[in-house]
């Protein structure tokens, strides 16, 4: 009976410790944008930071099989020097040929705060997205998005 116990209370002990402790409920570091699908950017198929440059996901062009061609994804700054303050605004255009998709663009800090957001525009073939005036540096990055939902 003393045996039947402590194979019960080891088995529940090692069941709730595989539970509790497993890999698969820790915190993921992974920072990749093919994961990217929140409700507010939606699924990102490439884009461009003001701090890394280009990017692009390529295993989700290369699954999809609806894509008519192959996108084409530009940013710019833009500033505004007319004001004792410049400002700076992100200009992203996107040329998908036939293909109902979205761009755009925004500032984003590490701590995933965004301002001057444009919001999703849509369209087939060419988008353009303008994000409002903000004061640029600091902690914020400009940031464009592009894909499909």
């Amino acid at each position: 009976m003393k045996f039947s116990k402590w194979v019960l209370a080891s088995a529940i002990t090692l069941g709730l410790g595989g539970t509790i402790f497993t890999p698969a409920n820790a915190a993921s570091t992974d920072t990749s944008f093919d994961k990217v699908t929140d409700e507010e950017i939606g699924t990102v198929y490439g884009g461009w930071s003001e701090d890394t440059g280009y990017f692009t996901n390529s295993s989700l062009l290369e699954r999809s099989i609806s894509l008519l061609s192959t996108p084409n994804h530009s940013a710019e700054r833009q500033w505004n020097e007319g004001t004792t303050l410049p400002y700076e605004r992100i200009v992203a255009t996107t040329t998908w040929d036939g293909v109902y998709h979205y761009s755009r663009a925004r500032y984003e800090n590490l701590f995933g705060n965004v301002e001057a957001d444009s919001k999703r525009v849509y369209g087939t073939g060419k988008t353009k997205a303008t994000s409002g005036w903000h004061s640029g540096g600091g902690s914020y990055a400009g940031k464009s998005y592009y894909g499909v939902d």
